[in-house]
């Protein structure tokens, strides 16, 4: 006849990551999670580190004698009918699965205490036994946390995200926010720095203003009295910048198309009428104009010496004023070479060419100051089947008295105001739950409204518990929506 064998499984861990108290007023029980399958145990003991013992092994390096608090007195611990906690020293101090199974705390007697002060100011180092059958379809599993108040009323905790690289080159910040969530006296501060050859120091977001940089890294503060009841953290941060052909003024953006030269299609007569269309997200606050550019035919330069190359970076400065850089053709023995780069603000090409190869340059110059006109918005209306995207058509006629007008441009401004509301009434207070959407993109943390109330910065919609009877006000700092522009179209008419 066969023998059957059964055999169990214990496993015992053993944390060097301490559970702190330290610098507590309280410690008001645990928070655990895991699992206990039927025939199956989780068991704990505990250990601990009073702080003043850690400051001085910290500043006593010479020190021999092994303190009682050095070698560690494991506990369990004993729950009255008000949930206090105290300490009893294990009888059996040669820690083992099998010891601390035998005479560890049990889940549901963790679960009942509300105050441990034997923890207080200390280190806590909990030791976990487990045990399942051979046989058991699941093990059991725990995850354990202590809940504690803070002796300073506050505890704060810093923390850096990682470096975001924006562009290779750097790019102005047009807005940074950044949401976050938080629950009883909890906060959440977010700063970023950027970088620009060095670092700046981190700056609060609603100081971020005509910032270049190339890459950036958030910090958040969080800051909460009682740890576990307490929460703060950030959702989400958004960082809108301009990129490719687009400038930012204040809270202005703008989309300039690339500088036409008509002089050869209109047989140098000109041209008489731009139009312009933009194909956008459909915004609330926000707007969208369009302002064309008209000048006249510039003088040229075809193929003017700058040097001979050493096969090292050069820079020529071009005499000529007004160049338009557009318009720049470097050639390098003849053919054309593409890796330069001009200084608008000085007139400079820098040049990288073969030792004692020609360098020529061909542009036009003269080309006159830059006027912008505004057009006029003719159309804005649906685009396709999307509800949600729409295009403004632009228009400008040249008057007839303004002519050989051959190189133009189209410049699309993207505007995105801001603005305050003070005291406004939303209604009336029921006591119950009231629900209003605000008509602007209120920034969060600028609201003031009375009562109980929550915010969606997706959805605008202000949730509210105020009492019966009572005016419900709000007031709050508003951001237009970001623009999202889909592309662009410019087209122009010639002089009849």
């Amino acid at each position: 006849m066969a023998t059957a064998y059964v055999y169990n499984r214990t496993a015992l861990f053993r944390d060097n990551a301490p559970l702190s108290a330290v610098g507590m007023a309280s410690v008001d029980g645990f928070v655990i999670s895991g699992i206990e399958p039927s025939g199956t145990k989780r068991r704990v003991v505990f250990a601990h580190v009073d702080s003043a013992t850690l400051a001085e092994k910290a500043t006593n390096n010479t020190t021999t004698t092994t303190t009682e608090e050095e070698t560690p007195v494991y506990y369990k611990l004993i729950v009255d009918s008000d949930g206090k906690a105290t300490e009893e020293a294990l009888t059996t101090q040669d820690i083992t699965a099998d010891s601390v199974l035998e005479e560890g705390n049990t889940v549901a007697e963790l679960n009942s205490i509300k105050s441990v002060p034997d923890f207080v100011g200390k280190n806590i180092y909990p030791v976990i036994a487990f045990f399942a059958p051979e046989d058991a379809a699941t093990v059991p599993t725990m995850k354990l946390s202590i809940k504690a108040t803070s002796a300073e009323e506050t505890f704060e905790k810093e923390e850096e995200s990682q470096i975001y690289q924006l562009a290779a080159s750097p790019v102005t910040i047009i807005s940074i926010e950044a949401n976050v969530k938080t629950t009883g006296k909890g906060t959440a501060v977010v700063t970023a720095r950027f970088y620009n050859g060095t670092w700046t120091d981190y700056i609060d977001l609603k100081n971020v203003t005509s910032i270049k940089a190339s890459m950036m890294q958030f910090k958040a503060k969080y800051t909460v009295a009682a740890i576990d009841s307490d929460t703060a953290a950030v959702t989400d941060a958004t960082v809108v910048y301009a990129a490719s052909m687009a400038k930012v003024s204040g809270s202005t953006a703008e989309i300039i198309t690339r500088t036409m030269h008509f002089a050869e299609e209109t047989g140098g007569k000109g041209v008489s009428y731009a139009q312009a269309l933009i194909k956008h997200k459909k915004f609330m606050d926000a707007d969208i104009k369009a302002y064309a550019s008209f000048r006249t035919e510039p003088k040229t330069r075809e193929m003017i010496a700058l040097g001979t190359g050493t096969g090292a970076s050069q820079t020529y400065t071009l005499s000529d004023t007004g160049i338009n850089h557009n318009s720049i053709v470097v050639h390098v023995n003849g053919v054309p070479y593409y890796g330069f780069s001009y200084n608008t603000e000085t007139n400079e090409i820098t040049v990288a060419a073969e030792k004692n190869a020609a360098v020529t340059a061909s542009y036009e110059y003269d080309l006159g100051d830059e006027e912008w006109k505004d057009m006029t918005l003719v159309s804005r209306q649906v685009y396709g089947e999307d509800a949600d995207v729409y295009a403004s058509r632009f228009q400008y006629t040249i008057p007839s008295t303004d002519t050989d007008k051959t190189v133009s441009c189209i410049k699309f401004a993207l505007i995105r105001p801001t603005g305050d509301v003070t005291e406004e009434t939303l209604g009336t207070g029921t006591g119950d739950t009231q629900v209003f959407k605000l008509p602007h993109f209120a920034r969060k943390d600028t609201i003031v409204c009375n009562g109980t109330w929550s915010y969606n910065d997706d959805t605008r919609v202000l949730t509210v518990i105020a009492d019966k009877g009572t005016d419900i006000k709000i007031s709050y700092h508003w951001v237009a929506e970001s623009h999202e522009v889909y592309g662009v179209t410019a087209g122009w008419a010639e002089e009849q």
